[in-house]
């Protein structure tokens, strides 16, 4: 009776997908903001230094609070951590007791023919299994949490990837759009001189050319744009009507950061995770070496044998004769030579995207400082030189056209570079890590110290 009412009790708990579709619908961050969001989760040192205000446009920094409080995969891998816990909480316990009962009838004419048999065997852990699995419950439990860990830093990246993205499409955008206006202003009067006889109709046709060509970009660029915008409120996790308005961001340069490969096996947090995959493998190890040691059975008995009771122990040892755990023991080993190489290569993997992502960065820096000291000066030199000579009567509207393009396509070159030098900056940072590694035992202390590195790593501007 005492075990029965200690038993828990089932109860369903159905899907609902039309009533989280509402909610979801609802918006969430106008019900609760990120940060308070994140503070249940315990990652309120996330949210430090960060206001959150949506309705006056959403900044990088708070587009990067919102992702980290509301992202789909991270929200499940936060779920996987509180599972990992549990498991952690309930691992390493006894057994629980083994209660047996034996009836056996004799078949000669006796008074009682009855022999029945009683005993409670407890499990005494003598193999030291339960604490070898206690260890393994516990290094499995940091391993999660590292992974958490390593997807908010990975995060940030992908984020700050999917922001620069539609910032660039916006930028390009608007840069076409006042590239248009001028095409618009010198289409016309291009139109009227021609009418009058005083421009050829041949030039008079590429300005209608090139600005009905450019239209048609502009809706092509209007329509990156919204799909730019769509996959970042996706990344964030909020829905595609959500009263968001972001604020375009682009970093004027790349921040520069000089890392030895001894510091980035410290900082990089997949590193980080294949070393915590690698212990468990040696806890595994340890394991299945402890389990093929025998647990001890020992406890009361009492037996009626033809009415007469008899009182005594029950003891009970398993024999590892034939099996002794070989096959999960050989399995632990070579798991564990796995974890080694698996680290080893990611090593040598990282060794060279780190190099590649550094030049990468150094060559769209280069391009970038020559388009923006040389190109662009040049550019708007000669394109104010053909309009003063256009108003007084004295240009070639074909210069004056090759000049708009030129500063156009300048300027749409400049904003590419910028991003590509941004993306590459970022990829270089997120190889190398966190400015502090990730401490599993002071977990937010290492969020906050990663989130104000965030804050220091670029250099941006709208």
């Amino acid at each position: 009776m005492c075990w029965l009412a200690s038993c828990q009790s089932y109860e369903a708990q159905p899907l609902e997908p039309l009533a989280h579709g509402q909610a979801w619908s609802d918006q969430a961050f106008t019900r609760v903001s990120p940060g308070e969001f994140l503070q249940h989760w315990g990652h309120e040192a996330m949210a430090e230094g960060v206001e959150w205000d949506y309705t006056d446009g959403v900044s990088l920094a708070e587009g990067q609070l919102l992702g980290w409080a509301f992202n789909p995969g991270l929200r499940l891998l936060r779920m996987d951590s509180e599972l990992a816990e549990v498991r952690a909480m309930w691992s390493g316990r006894w057994q629980d007791p083994e209660y047996s009962l034996d009836l056996l009838r004799i078949d000669e004419n006796v008074p009682d023919r009855w022999v029945v048999g009683q005993a409670l065997r407890f499990a005494i852990p003598t193999s030291g299994a339960l604490a070898a699995e206690s260890k393994l419950t516990n290094s499995e439990r940091e391993a999660v949490q590292e992974q958490v860990h390593g997807a908010e830093w990975d995060l940030q990246l992908r984020i700050q990837e999917a922001w620069w993205s539609w910032s660039t499409a916006q930028l390009k955008a608007a840069e076409l759009e006042r590239y248009l206006g001028l095409l618009k202003r010198f289409s016309d009067q291009a139109g009227i001189l021609g009418d009058a006889g005083e421009l050829p109709s041949t030039e008079v046709n590429l300005f209608v050319m090139e600005y009905s060509g450019r239209r048609a970009e502009m809706i092509r660029m209007a329509g990156e744009a919204r799909f730019a915008e769509q996959d970042l409120r996706m990344l964030l996790g909020v829905a595609p009507d959500a009263p968001l308005e972001f604020q375009p961001e682009l970093p004027q340069r790349s921040f520069g950061l000089q890392a030895s490969m001894e510091e980035v096996t410290d900082r990089n947090v997949t590193l980080a995770r294949l070393r915590q995959a690698y212990g468990q493998a040696e806890l595994k190890v340890q394991l299945e070496i402890k389990r093929q040691y025998p647990d001890l059975g020992l406890g009361p008995q009492v037996e009626s044998d033809a009415g007469q009771d008899r009182f005594g122990l029950s003891f009970s040892v398993p024999l590892g004769f034939w099996n002794r755990n070989r096959k999960a023991i050989e399995e632990a080993r070579v798991g564990r030579e796995r974890a080694r190489v698996a680290y080893e290569t990611s090593w040598e993997l990282l060794a060279g995207r780190l190099r590649s992502a550094e030049i990468r960065r150094e060559a769209y820096a280069a391009q970038r400082e020559i388009l923006t000291t040389e190109m662009v000066p040049l550019v708007d030199r000669q394109l104010a030189q053909a309009l003063r000579l256009m108003e007084l009567g004295e240009g070639d509207s074909l210069v004056l056209l090759e000049s708009l393009r030129g500063a156009h396509e300048t300027k749409i070159n400049l904003i590419e570079a910028r991003y590509q030098e941004a993306l590459a900056g970022a990829v270089v940072l997120n190889l190398v890590g966190p400015a502090a590694p990730a401490a599993p035992d002071n977990e937010a202390a290492s969020r906050s110290t990663t989130h104000r590195h965030l804050e220091h790593s670029q250099e941006s501007d709208q």
